[in-house]
């Protein structure tokens, strides 16, 4: 295979009109419509976290429609984070990095793939930091790959087997370097290891396996620790979920057996996913999307293994979402092939404002002798922060630093609201010098945050904004108001 990395100029937020109706390139990516708040249909969200909600980051249009499969290489919380996009037909593929804010880059496009993968699926097999595993079947010919996947985005081919069944059904990978093949016209189930050479090692086999899983998933069910050594089995037909646990060996632990689910789920996928909510934050691992419904539903496996429902949402926006990807924790990949449409959402921003609760009225006290001291008058101020654009392919990026505006005295400067005074919407990240770190918090023009309240106002700030170069202003201001304790 051939691979090319993308030229400097590439940048997939400069489009024309003209490529805008057209989609760009041979790599198919888009151009940015906005991020925004949320936007959701008639359907309400509801779930065990109050105020939980998926936050929209950025969505794109112009993408190609011929992305086949989507394959994250990485389950880490740090940014930016990598996954694959598989054309079949074209064999071709391409390595997205995408950062906090949604915003994404090509880091390489590969040609000469092999047009018939039925099957792209991570792993860290080689042991190596930096390093990922991948592990490709295809089924018609019972032929297997193994590649090595580097921080460079160099892909490097390993091992090929040419006498694979070709029948397997689903592959799971789990733990470090395990893989799951599930065979279901048989019930036939091996687990492998993949070795530093990524040679695949079996571990044990069952014949006994259910011949009606339609969804098989791994995930930090038991453990909360990835990646998980869990692995749930659905069966639409039977509304029933089953949980196993996969020894070093390969022996096998059932922890949870289910009843009642939906018939209509179309993927599972297991992760771990932060909520933050109106009064507190829950972490879900399993997230189901029905594509007839356009819903989604993320669920935590808790003590004694019972489920509860953290989210329970119809899908954002208007497109009927074709494919639905979880890009390591706390975020997700919408993509419609129809439309070649794309967006990226968040599970771990900032929650909205609690709601203001209206008391009903209640007959006042007897009067009283009320003595009221008079309170002592806490000192507030404000200043204003000069954020600097970043140079070259960081023009979308500023970056300042503020001072603590109280000298001596053992006394500092407490954030009560940041105003955007920028014509232009950004996100805004703070960190302060006690290392405490919010955002990013997305604010419009002139409108106050109240997100970073309580924060120290020296520290490190970062914003980013979306447009187009010319558009984007050498500097961004903020004014911080303050109080002084």
């Amino acid at each position: 295979m051939t691979s090319r990395r993308p030229s400097s100029s590439t940048n997939p937020r400069r489009l024309n009109r003209r490529q805008m109706a057209l989609g760009i390139g041979a790599a198919g990516l888009g151009a940015l419509v906005g991020i925004q708040g949320m936007s959701w249909g008639a359907r309400a969200a509801s779930g065990q976290l109050p105020g939980a909600n998926l936050v929209e980051l950025a969505t794109y249009a112009g993408w190609r429609r011929t992305w086949d499969l989507i394959v994250p290489l990485n389950t880490q919380r740090l940014f930016p984070r990598s996954f694959l996009l598989y054309d079949r037909s074209a064999g071709q593929a391409t390595m997205i990095a995408v950062d906090a804010f949604g915003g994404y880059r090509e880091v390489r496009t590969y040609f000469d793939w092999r047009t018939t993968w039925d099957v792209l699926i991570p792993s860290g097999f080689p042991g190596i930091s930096g390093v990922m595993g991948l592990f490709a079947y295809d089924r018609a010919a019972g032929y297997v790959t193994t590649f090595q996947v580097d921080a460079a985005a160099n892909v490097a081919e390993l091992r090929n087997y040419a006498n694979w069944r070709k029948t397997w059904t689903s592959f799971v990978p789990y733990g470090t370097n395990g893989l799951l093949a599930y065979e279901r016209s048989s019930g036939y189930v091996t687990l492998f290891r993949l070795d530093q050479t990524g040679a695949p090692l079996v571990l044990r086999s069952y014949n006994d396996w259910r011949s009606t899983w339609d969804l098989l998933t791994s995930g930090p069910f038991t453990t909360s620790e990835l990646p998980g050594r869990d692995v749930l089995l659905y069966d639409r037909t039977a509304r029933q979920a089953e949980g196993r646990t996969i020894g070093a060996s390969g022996e096998l632990t059932s922890f949870a057996n289910y009843s009642d689910w939906r018939q209509t789920w179309t993927s599972m996928q297991g992760g771990e996913f932060l909520f933050r909510g109106y009064a507190g934050s829950m972490t879900a691992d399993l997230l189901l999307f029905d594509q007839n419904a356009q819903e989604l539903e993320y669920l935590d496996v808790g003590s004694g293994n019972s489920l509860a429902s953290v989210l329970l949402t119809p899908t954002p926006d208007v497109s009927a979402w074709t494919h639905v990807a979880a890009i390591g924790p706390d975020l997700l990949l919408l993509y419609d092939r129809a439309t070649g449409a794309a967006a990226f959402y968040a599970t771990d921003r900032a929650p909205l404002p609690v709601p203001t609760v209206t008391p009903s009225p209640t007959p006042p006290p007897p009067p009283a002798p009320v003595v009221i001291p008079t309170p002592t008058p806490i000192p507030t101020a404000r200043i204003n922060i000069r954020l600097e654009q970043g140079r070259g392919n960081a023009w979308h990026t500023y970056t300042g630093k503020s001072n603590d505006p109280v000298s001596g005295g053992g006394r500092k400067a407490y954030i009560i609201g940041v105003k955007n005074t920028s014509n232009k919407r950004i996100g805004l990240i703070h960190r302060d010098r006690s290392e405490k770190r919010t955002g990013p918090v997305f604010v419009k023009s002139s409108e106050v945050s109240d997100a970073f309240n309580g924060m120290e106002v020296a520290g490190d700030w970062e914003a980013r904004m979306t447009g187009s170069e010319s558009d984007a202003p050498a500097r961004v201001t903020i004014e911080v108001r303050y109080e002084i304790r």
